[in-house]
């Protein structure tokens, strides 16, 4: 019999790609995420301890370890290319075309490696292949869909999960073609001062129900882990171990899926406060987990 509640947490791992498109936080990853990779280690001896599998979706260029340009000039001459409005050009401008070794935040064929590697079981999911968003482009969102997969399974991997850039979900139907059976859904948030109010007192955190649609399986959004940096530092620790309580309670009581999520490069800045928090809440996920209340899985162990 399962468990009347779901718990999964999901990592975002995007290093540069996430950022690259705007001038001012590609310039604060080149400056300060140089220790992006003692900060994933750090996370992953954390879900050890309290024995918490967990979904790791990486942009699918991050499954390599070099690349390079072809006669063109270009990177990555075979995917299409779009033009977003907030970045002119070619999305793939800035790739460096090198390897992991001269330009890491671009590459991670080692994080991958690492998460293989790790107790417990944890999955490895995929989102996108650049971090190009995929909410307004056919023929984009089937490629970056397509390639992120090919990246994976090239790896090693079969992915089933998948977590689209910046949440923008779009084209669903593109996602069972390459091989996925879940996504992340995204959900309707307040204006940002509302949202970083309701953080700052730990107001009940959103939980959901997965559900089939078509050929997938859609998986509630859920919570962020805000970074502690900037105006967010408001947000206390005690105002976070709040939310963890209060979600693990929903989801008990409702039968529903409780999703926690986030970025590695959140934990880079104010980071031993950062850990401590996902220390902290992984204990109290696993007590809860222990005594029955919810089920811990990742998000290809959800069902509707």
């Amino acid at each position: 019999m399962r468990a009347p509640g779901t718990f999964l947490i999901t990592f975002d791992v995007e290093l540069i790609w996430g950022v690259f498109f705007d001038a001012g936080w590609r310039r604060r990853a080149e400056q300060r995420w140089g220790s992006v990779r003692d900060v994933f280690a750090d996370i992953l001896s954390v879900l050890d301890r309290h024995g918490i599998p967990a979904t790791f979706a990486f942009v699918g260029h991050l499954f390599l370890d070099r690349c390079e340009r072809g006669p063109d000039g270009r990177t990555h001459g075979e995917m299409p290319r779009f033009e977003h409005a907030f970045f002119p050009g070619d999305w793939y401008d800035l790739d460096p075309g090198t390897n992991l070794e001269t330009d890491s935040l671009w590459y991670g064929a080692d994080l991958v490696a690492a998460v293989r590697d790790a107790a417990p079981d944890h999955e490895i999911g995929c989102h996108g292949f650049s971090h190009a968003f995929l909410e307004s482009d056919r023929d984009l969102a089937r490629a970056e869909i397509a390639a992120s997969a090919a990246a994976a399974r090239e790896a090693g991997f079969e992915p089933r999960s998948f977590v689209y850039p910046q949440n923008r979900v779009g084209f669903t139907d593109e996602l069972a073609p390459a091989g996925f059976t879940h996504y992340r859904e995204t959900y309707e948030k307040p204006s940002r001062a509302v949202s970083l109010l309701l953080r700052a007192i730990g107001d009940d955190p959103p939980v959901a129900r997965a559900v089939r649609t078509g050929d997938v399986i859609r998986v509630p959004g859920g919570l962020p882990i805000v970074p502690a940096m900037g105006v967010r530092r408001i947000v206390t620790m005690r105002s976070r171990l709040r939310e963890i309580r209060r979600g693990l309670a929903r989801a008990a009581a409702e039968e529903a899926v409780f999703h926690l999520w986030t970025h590695p490069h959140n934990f880079v800045e104010g980071r031993e406060f950062m850990i401590r928090y996902l220390d902290r809440a992984m204990e109290i996920v696993a007590r809860a987990r222990d005594e029955g209340a919810v089920d811990v899985v990742t998000m290809s162990g959800v069902t509707a």
